[in-house]
């Protein structure tokens, strides 16, 4: 017999943002974090993480082990090869996989397709970027959107995004709820930095195990 599990992808969209270099508080706030990360990480291994770990039992089950966006952040970080700023953006993409231990992509909203869904990846899938099957992804018309190991680069922000769209794979423990209320904090720490306006979503990816 077939039974499913549920994973959740969370996405925030943003409206009428401004995306440029990032001040200097926001500079400051990244490469404390990384610090205070850093010497955290002295004495543990890094997938000792709980946001690391319950990823890596999840994919266990499949016989994979793909090297996830979160995870690369906290191995560079753990190796002191600290992320310099690039843009608003991205800082605080970044900052927010340190914050809440998740794969998270941006993405210029403008850039996908006007249909796009979720599903899980199969085998033998020739998607750009796609490192692994079995995983969550987000896709449009044109193909990949979003995985936790990658985001497409035709969707990548730039300083002319206006619409934007982060892409949260939350932790297979989490509720809906639990899930809802880590995006409004993201969104409003976002558009606090960018201006402009969001909404959330949360949408259900069935696994069959």
């Amino acid at each position: 017999m077939t039974s499913t599990s549920v994973l959740q992808i969370g996405m925030i969209h943003y409206h009428d943002i401004e995306i440029g270099p990032s001040t200097q508080m926001l500079k400051g706030r990244l490469h404390f974090f990384q610090e205070m990360l850093h010497f955290e990480l002295v004495d543990k291994a890094f997938t000792d993480i709980k946001g690391i770990k319950e990823w890596q039992g999840f994919f266990s089950s499949n016989d994979t082990n793909p090297p996830l966006l979160h995870e690369d952040v906290f191995a560079r970080i753990q190796a002191g090869t600290f992320y310099s700023s690039v843009d608003s953006s991205t800082d605080v993409t970044r900052f927010f996989m340190m914050q809440y231990e998740l794969p998270i992509t941006f993405h210029d909203a403008q850039a996908l397709a006007s249909s796009y869904a979720v599903r899980i990846s199969g085998y033998n899938e020739a998607i750009e970027g796609l490192r692994s099957a079995h995983l969550p992804v987000l896709y449009d018309e044109k193909g990949l959107v979003s995985s936790p190991t990658a985001g497409a680069r035709r969707t990548s922000a730039t300083d002319q995004t206006t619409e934007g769209l982060h892409v949260f794979y939350l932790p297979p423990s989490s509720e809906a709820e639990e899930g809802k209320e880590l995006l409004q904090a993201a969104g409003k720490m976002f558009t606090h930095i960018h201006g402009g306006t969001y909404t959330i979503s949360v949408l259900p990816v069935r696994k069959e195990v």
